[in-house]
């Protein structure tokens, strides 16, 4: 997992692994592992073999530490959709370079970026935000019009954002005529998992190119690039960087013509683990200390399990039979349920610890006020992480984010052998608040 010539001169993290910070921290709340070697491990596919600049795309994770190992790693380069990112990333780095993605912007904040951050590279998709631009900003920008991208990403932005051939090449024209430098760019979404559709947003801005007739200063191609989560490994990034040289060779660009990728979770997605900690066990329903109102806002989408592996800082080690469970979070709202299923041993119990792999990208971000929830502390650990499975490796019974109790398996009984002995107190309790169709 670990590539020497990549990590071997990274500086000593604070903890060993998980199972060192449970035993040292005996965290109480949700507790965010970063493993700085795999952003480095991220980066470096794409700083060798992407042809053009890679920027970090900030909202995938915007947590100080992450933002600061990426800078280290080689990517000065941050793409930013907001001001308040702009304002965090020019304070923690002010050697970075910025590019201002988002297409919507308010009249303050193209003021702000231009004059106090200087930023110079804006993007743009309606005659509103270039007279924002004419109003508050100077010519010396580059003003890239974003052309709506084919649909295919597992997750994408909607219809929201982009605009068509025609109305592209129009805002192109409106652009040069008015001064400043033009660019071009799309945004696929989130887990491409067919690199063809880079290839198709080419075709597109082909077109556009040929129509406006207008040499490019800077082309984009957004993020998309897709990292791997249970039973989803995508194509190698290789495939991806073959598609994008080729669609880049056809458009014939010239050799000032900046070019840019702005990943986000491929780069972090792995690099940040989330500890949570049991606080019941209700049968194969374990009671934990974040949720989906939380860090784990993404684990329920089909596509985004993630792997977890227990983590018993005191007593006997777990056992090696497996149970499959649902998680609840703390949250007092009917949504707060993560079905799963969760594959961990059968004596998981109250006080153990999970490990939730695979939360570098949109854990924190995502992270909401319910309930007065703090941003989540964050600690580094030097080990590998949890590694999702690949489809063949996963239990036959696996239906990822579609796992619902059947009678089977007992979900709200505590069987013995299936859970950790409880008191007596809490055997009379279950026996009285279970239903009589359970009793039987």
């Amino acid at each position: 997992m670990q590539d020497e010539d990549v990590t071997s001169g990274l500086p000593p993290t604070e903890y060993a692994d998980a199972l060192e910070v449970a035993k040292t921290l005996a965290p109480d709340a949700p507790l965010h592992l970063l493993r700085p070697k795999m952003i480095y491990m991220r980066t470096h596919p794409f700083l060798d073999n992407f042809p053009g600049t890679t920027a970090y795309a900030v909202r995938a994770n915007p947590e100080p530490k992450v933002l600061g190992e990426v800078f280290s790693a080689g990517i000065d380069w941050y793409a930013c959709d907001t001001l308040a990112e702009i304002e965090t990333v020019a304070r923690l780095l002010p050697d970075a370079r910025l590019l201002f993605m988002h297409p919507i912007k308010a009249e303050q904040a193209v003021e702000q970026a231009y004059r106090k951050h200087r930023i110079r590279d804006f993007v743009i998709d309606h005659p509103d935000e270039l007279r924002k631009i004419r109003a508050h900003a100077g010519t010396d920008c580059t003003l890239i019009v974003r052309v709506t991208a084919p649909a295919g990403a597992l997750q994408s932005e909607g219809y929201r954002y982009g605009c068509e051939i025609d109305k592209a090449v129009f805002l192109a024209r409106e652009v040069v005529e008015a001064g400043f430098k033009l660019g071009l760019s799309f945004q696929l979404g989130s887990q491409v998992l067919s690199p063809a559709l880079y290839d198709e947003s080419f075709l597109i801005l082909r077109e556009v190119m040929y129509k406006a007739r207008f040499m490019l200063d800077l082309l984009c191609i957004g993020g998309g690039f897709p990292s791997i989560y249970e039973g989803l490994w995508p194509p190698p990034l290789e495939e991806y960087f073959k598609v994008v040289g080729r669609g880049l060779a056809r458009l014939h660009l010239p050799r000032t013509c900046r070019v840019f990728c702005t990943p986000g979770r491929a780069l972090v997605a792995d690099s940040v683990a989330v500890l949570v900690r049991v606080e019941q066990r209700r049968g194969q329903m374990l009671y934990i200390n974040d949720g989906v109102l939380g860090s784990l806002s993404q684990i329920n989408l089909p596509w985004c399990q993630a792997p977890v592996r227990l983590i018993r800082p005191q007593g006997r080690p777990p056992r090696s039979v497996i149970h499959k469970y649902m998680f609840s979070g703390p949250a007092c709202h009917g949504e707060d349920i993560m079905p799963g299923p969760f594959y961990l041993p059968e004596d998981a119990r109250a006080g153990d610890y999970i490990e939730i792999g695979q939360c570098g990208a949109y854990a924190g971000s995502l992270t909401s006020a319910f309930h007065s929830l703090p941003w989540p502390e964050m600690v580094t650990v030097g080990d590998d992480p949890p590694i999702p499975r690949k489809a063949e490796e996963l239990p036959e019974d696996y239906h990822s984010g579609n796992y619902e109790p059947d009678e089977d398996d007992d979900f709200l009984d505590d069987d013995e052998g299936s859970a950790p002995p409880v008191d007596d107190d809490l055997r009379d309790y279950d026996d009285v608040t279970r239903s009589p169709a359970r009793r039987r």
